[in-house]
């Protein structure tokens, strides 16, 4: 809810939604009609039924879109996270528009961010950055169908590292440091003030129904603020747009490599633990011996949970205790991405196991149950 109050209104979420899925209905409603109605008529022809049975099958795969673009519009979780080179997901897409965009449009690139690092989803990334360019695409062909591109059309894509000031994190309500940007620009048909307030809101569109849904900016904006960063749009009537979102830049010190040594385990800085752990028995025993010295617990099953509430409590959660035999864990990866959400957080691993003995840079507790007391001195609580 907090991110579509950014945008929108409730009411008006749940208007377009309702509006987009009742046009799929009618589509799908209407083809089994006249499949019936030709049956019992006995009027139907081959024909005929895979031409009904493929218009259900195709409104209904843009149902199943749709459903999808919803989730990453009006969820916060990252999936499928890990550390991209923000320069290669952004040439690796262009290579992609220059295949498929018509050949009047030109396509320049300006890159400026070589070996910037970021933490997020490829796909969303590149869905996200593929959507701007799509719409720059779009804007100029409106343009030249409408007889007003002079030239061929032009699109410039660039690539730049900024640092976001306290005074500017507050105005787009970010956290200030490093952050990697890409802009997209055209010389398309451009938009007014008003289109321009509205561009964000779902279901909002001023393309042709068969051309756009209105969740294309949407989408946009939800992949840009789950993984921390903003967007700006700059845009003039007849003469064209520019898009860039921003995301936090990952330092390669907070990076652990798989088998090299992790950071030197540093005091909680926090009054919480996490615990990943699957064994039921463990966590209770767990629970039970830290609130019995007034530690708050927290757990999680696996590593996207874990994350999750890293994310939520990062200010608060001074330990991390990881159960090394919790099945499907993968120890050094999970390690890795909460020592990137907070590099000071101690981690102490319960149990010794094969893998346990490749990591460095972590306590290991070979048997937890018997000797609770020292988990409670190594977390320097």
């Amino acid at each position: 809810i907090r991110h579509l109050q950014r945008v929108e209104s409730i009411g008006t979420f749940t208007m377009g939604m309702a509006h987009d899925f009742n046009n799929i209905l009618q589509i799908i409603v209407a083809s089994a009609q006249m499949i019936d109605l030709k049956f019992q008529r006995g009027e139907l022809k081959k024909e005929d039924l895979k031409k009904y049975i493929d218009n259900i099958i195709s409104i209904s795969n843009r149902g199943a879109e749709l459903i999808k673009r919803l989730k990453i519009f009006t969820r916060k979780e990252i999936p499928n996270a890990e550390i991209l080179d923000f320069e290669q997901v952004v040439l690796n897409t262009v290579d992609l528009l220059r295949s498929l965009f018509p050949k009047f449009i030109d396509i320049e690139v300006r890159s400026n961010c070589a070996g910037v690092k970021v933490y997020g989803s490829r796909i969303e990334i590149q869905q996200a950055f593929l959507n701007i360019a799509i719409n720059a695409k779009d804007a100029i062909v409106e343009k030249k169908e409408k007889g007003m591109l002079n030239e061929n059309g032009k699109i410039l894509i660039e690539t730049c590292v900024k640092d976001i000031t306290l005074e500017d994190a507050d105005i787009f309500k970010v956290n200030p440091g490093k952050y990697v940007c890409v802009s997209v620009s055209d010389n398309g048909i451009g938009m007014d003030e008003k289109t321009k307030s509205r561009i964000f809101e779902p279901f909002f569109t001023t393309k042709r129904p068969e051309i756009g849904t209105g969740l294309g900016m949407a989408t946009v904006f939800g992949i840009v603020t789950s993984h921390g960063g903003f967007i700006t749009v700059d845009s003039k009537l007849g003469e064209g747009t520019k898009v860039a979102f921003y995301l936090p830049v990952v330092s390669i010190d907070e990076i652990p490599k798989v088998g090299q040594k992790v950071k030197e385990v540093e005091k909680g800085t926090g009054a919480t633990v996490m615990i990943i752990c699957e064994n039921q028995n463990l966590k209770s025993k767990l629970k039970s011996f830290f609130e019995s010295k007034g530690v708050e617990i927290l757990f999680a099953d696996d590593k996207v949970i874990a994350v999750k509430v890293l994310n939520e409590n990062s200010e608060k959660i001074g330990t991390i205790l990881i159960d090394s035999k919790t099945p499907r864990l993968k120890l050094k990866d999970t390690i890795a991405e909460l020592k990137i959400l907070k590099p000071s957080v101690k981690i102490i691993l319960l149990y010794s196991t094969q893998e346990t003995s490749e990591i460095e840079g972590v306590e290991v507790i070979e048997n937890p149950e018997s000797e609770m007391e020292k988990l409670i001195e190594l977390a320097r609580l």
